[in-house]
């Protein structure tokens, strides 16, 4: 807020912009209090029922073609603000690439942890010996990109016929059909400026 009064001075009418990376319920508070006006992105985690609007209450945008909206207001911070939840296309196919692209590491390096726990069966490696412990922090390694842990279904568990862990794991088709269905190629703004009516 101190470097908001510095830059803008005694110019009310100044709008701070700027993405969720800068956004946390402190900062924001100073800044309402401080009468300051902003426009700023929001993080999954700050606005998940907002992400999962349904689709078909999505509106055009005039001038923006391929891009949807959905408008609503509603308090935060204790001030009413305006939200945006956008939706673009050309996000959502970037989005989706990038999952796809980690679902199929995710599922290689699977692979290979599940053929080494194999080879240790047969006696065919030495070392540290697996355990159950060890296999699921590698698994959680493994799965540590975006969205891998909820894509990915894995189970580790003890091997009745030997001290080795099993390793098994499936693609969750389902989840990967919701996250393109309400959070891929979603952004969610929000500002105090109840007044403005074009977002285009």
């Amino acid at each position: 807020m101190d470097r908001y009064k510095k830059i803008t001075g005694k110019t009310p009418e100044a709008t701070l912009v700027f993405d969720k990376g800068n956004v946390t319920d402190d900062s924001m508070e100073g800044l309402v209090v401080g009468g300051a006006h902003f426009v700023a992105a929001l993080s999954a985690n700050q606005c998940a029922n907002l992400l999962a609007t349904p689709y078909e209450e999505f509106q055009p945008i005039d001038g923006m073609p391929r891009t949807q909206a959905f408008d609503t207001t509603t308090t935060i911070w204790g001030k009413s603000c305006r939200v945006v939840v956008l939706y673009t296309e050309s996000f959502f196919t970037q989005q989706l690439q990038g999952v796809t692209q980690n679902l199929v590491k995710c599922q290689k390096k699977l692979l290979d942890l599940a053929k080494s726990l194999s080879r240790w069966r047969h006696g065919k490696s030495r070392g540290k010996k697996p355990t159950v412990r060890s296999v699921r922090m590698r698994v959680n390694a493994i799965l540590s990109a975006q969205f891998m842990k909820n894509l990915i279904q894995t189970d580790v568990k003890e091997n009745k016929t030997s001290d080795i862990p099993l390793l098994s794991y499936s693609v969750d088709h389902l989840a990967l059909q919701h996250l393109s269905q309400v959070r891929l190629g979603r952004t969610v703004l929000v500002s105090d400026h109840i007044q403005w009516s074009d977002w285009g």
